[in-house]
This record gives C-alpha cells, sequence and structure tokens, in this order.
C-alpha cells in the first residue's frame, strides 16, 4: 500500500482520504481518485482479498474508522451478514457473476447498527479479469424510496399492458379458432402452417401476459399472513400439472409437515412456479422427477425443491431470477421467462431469500428461506 503522506491516527494506521493511493496494479489513476474523493456517494475500492484499497470521504463519513487501507470488509457488516458478503463479491472476483446487489447490516463506530444496500462491480485488467472491486453504499431509506419508486412504475406499465392487450388477443384467437374450424379443411398445406403458426402465437402471447399479471400481483396484492401448508399446496400444484401433461410419466415426492407462515395465494403461486419450472426442464428421456422438502431451523423454513431435469451453467446464475431471463432456448421448454421472475418477488416480499444450485445434465435445486412463525415475517419488514 502507499500513501501521500505518512500521517497516522490513534491507531497507527494512515487515514483514508482523497490523498489515499490505488495500487498501481488497479489505480484508476489521480483523475478518477479524485472524482470519487469529490462524489457524494459512499465509494470504495476494495481488492479480490476484500480488503479496502481506497475509500472515499463520503465513506469514511458513513463507515467510519473501520474503513483504511488493508482493513476488512467483512469487520464492517454485522457478523451474521459477512458469509453472504464474501459468498457474493467472491462470486465477482471469480468472475462467475457480473455484479452484485446486497443489503446488509452496517456497524458504526458507536456500536450502532443500520441497514444499507451495497452495489458492488468488478474493476477489471487489460485482459478483461477482475482484479478489484468498485463499492457503493447507500443508506436503505434513500435506496428503497429510489426502488419503491421505480418498481411502482414498472408495476403500472405492466399492469396497463397487461390489460390492454387482451382484447385483441381475445380476438384474434377467436376469430383464428373460427376460420380454422369453417374453412380448415378448404385451406392447402401452406395456408393451414400460416393459421397454426397464428394460434400458436397467440397462445405465446397469453401466457405472457397471465406471467405479466402474475409478476405484477406478485409485487402488488397485499399480504395477509397465516400459517401456510407448503407441502399440500406442493401436492396441488403437481397434481394440476400432471392434469395438464396426462401424457407424461412423472415420479413426485413431497415431504409432510413443510408450513411456512406467509400469504397463502402469493405461496402457492411461489410452488407453481417453481414446480413448473422443474417439469419444463426434465429430461425428455426420462419421467419427470422432482422432490420438495425441507426442514426447520429456528423460526425458518429451509425449502428445497429438487429435480433431475438437464440443469444449467452456474456461470449464467445471476441471469436465473431477472425477468425475460432464459437459460434454455424454446426447443428445451424454456417459456416466457418470468416464472422464476414471480418466484423470487414473492419469496423477496416475504423477507425470504431463494437460490439455485446446478450443473448441465445433473438436475437443479433450488433453496427457498422462508418465515415459519409470525416472529420471523415481523422481523423482516
Amino acid at each position: 500500500m502507499r500513501w501521500r503522506g505518512r500521517s497516522v491516527d490513534s491507531r497507527g494506521v494512515p487515514p483514508v482520504t482523497s490523498a489515499t493511493l490505488i495500487p498501481p496494479s488497479v489505480s484508476p489513476g489521480a483523475t478518477a481518485a479524485a472524482l470519487l474523493s469529490a462524489f457524494p456517494a459512499a465509494m470504495a475500492v476494495v481488492g479480490l482479498d476484500l480488503r479496502f484499497h481506497y475509500a472515499n470521504p463520503a465513506m469514511t463519513r458513513l463507515l467510519g474508522a473501520r474503513v483504511h487501507p488493508g482493513g476488512a470488509l467483512a469487520e464492517a457488516v454485522d457478523a451474521e451478514d459477512a458469509d453472504a458478503l464474501r459468498e457474493r463479491l467472491h462470486a465477482i472476483a471469480q468472475a462467475q457473476v457480473e455484479s452484485a446487489t446486497l443489503t446488509l447490516r452496517w456497524r458504526r463506530d458507536d456500536g450502532g447498527v443500520f441497514e444499507g444496500e451495497l452495489q458492488a462491480a468488478p474493476v477489471r485488467d487489460p485482459a478483461g479479469r477482475p482484479e478489484a472491486l468498485l463499492l457503493q453504499v447507500r443508506l436503505l431509506d434513500d435506496a428503497h424510496a429510489a426502488l419503491e419508486a421505480a418498481r411502482r412504475q414498472l408495476q403500472l406499465f405492466t399492469g396497463a399492458v397487461s390489460h390492454d392487450l387482451r382484447a385483441p388477443l381475445r380476438a384474434i384467437e377467436s376469430f383464428a379458432a373460427r376460420l380454422d374450424e369453417r374453412y380448415g379443411d378448404a385451406l392447402d398445406d401452406t395456408g393451414r402452417d400460416h393459421l397454426a403458426r397464428i394460434r400458436a402465437a397467440a397462445a405465446r402471447m397469453s401466457g405472457l401476459l397471465a406471467g405479466l399479471g402474475d409478476y405484477v400481483r406478485a409485487g402488488r396484492a397485499e399480504l395477509k399472513p397465516e400459517p401456510v401448508d407448503l407441502s399440500l399446496q406442493a401436492e396441488w400444484a403437481c397434481m394440476a400439472l400432471r392434469e395438464r401433461h396426462p401424457q407424461r410419466e412423472s415420479r413426485i415426492d413431497v415431504a409432510p409437515g413443510l408450513i411456512a407462515y406467509g400469504d397463502e395465494r402469493l405461496l402457492r403461486l411461489m410452488l407453481e412456479q417453481l414446480l413448473d419450472n422443474a417439469w419444463r426442464f426434465a429430461r425428455a428421456d426420462a419421467p419427470v422427477c422432482v422432490k420438495v422438502s425441507g426442514e426447520r431451523i429456528g423460526d425458518r423454513l429451509r425449502l428445497a425443491i429438487r429435480d433431475e431435469g438437464i440443469g444449467f451453467d452456474m456461470r449464467f446464475a445471476h441471469k436465473l431470477f431477472a425477468p425475460f431471463q432464459r437459460l434454455h432456448g424454446p426447443e428445451q421448454g424454456s417459456g416466457h421467462g418470468l416464472g422464476l421472475a414471480i418466484a423470487h418477488r414473492v419469496v423477496e416480499r416475504h423477507g425470504g431469500r431463494i437460490r439455485a444450485e446446478s450443473a448441465p445434465e445433473a438436475g437443479t435445486t433450488l433453496y427457498v428461506d422462508l418465515p415459519a412463525e409470525p416472529g420471523a415475517m415481523d422481523a423482516t419488514r
């Protein structure tokens, strides 16, 4: 580490100021350092070992003496959040994900704790490899205000689109069905192919609009929390899938007694999306195999949904729960790209977490952490 000037504080540590230099291998240069220093947001650069190289004055005001060159970033957060912080930032350092946004509890010098949103992205060397991480921390009140405003705009937009497109879509579906019924036999092969394409496209659009409606509802519906038997909800969801695909052999194993605390309608929607995802990406030459299990840990329920399907490459896991992101093509079962985003939104609203473990041709396990009693849900709000 290098500093301009060698003044030290009472701990013998050179102060972190705008004069602090980033090591040459990761330095953005004096101009960039000056920009970060003048930036009103709390910014810092940490090495791949998650130790501070540089922090601007806004960051030091926010986090205090814990921010110093060589200091561990994990020491600035609550001990219970440190593992999650390391896991996500190491994923960036290893080029598994492009960026991360985390809500963490941060520690002040006076012993107080506040909630803040951390955004992290890599600083790359000339070969494109991550060699440091650029961080920004925002107080949760500010971050929530901006996030909620964006969400409200998105919900209004998607709700309007979903509603306004239903009427013309119903007309297309209705007239295409009449055309097929009355004149299908009179059409040549090309005409029948065109008509089939129209009906298939209308069906896809109908599914997309239904998905948009579910996505909006998952974000806007009023929560009515109560104990929810997820085992029963999973059984019903699997029964509906079997009725929808009677020709497909399936082996479903649902553990009994999986009780969560939350909104029954939204938790049912979450399970429908997760199980539909497992069904879609089952192997074409084998039965659909799904196992739903879980365990109670303190006041939380840790749910696991395991399938034996085609899986995916974990390098693309950061895209999994984003709307309209598809890791597979239509020929592999890909749908409208909203199913896991809907499930993620439901879990998020319950103060839970969802993550996936998978490998190509080795199946996928989705882990969902949910409240199991009223106190656990209240603590997340």
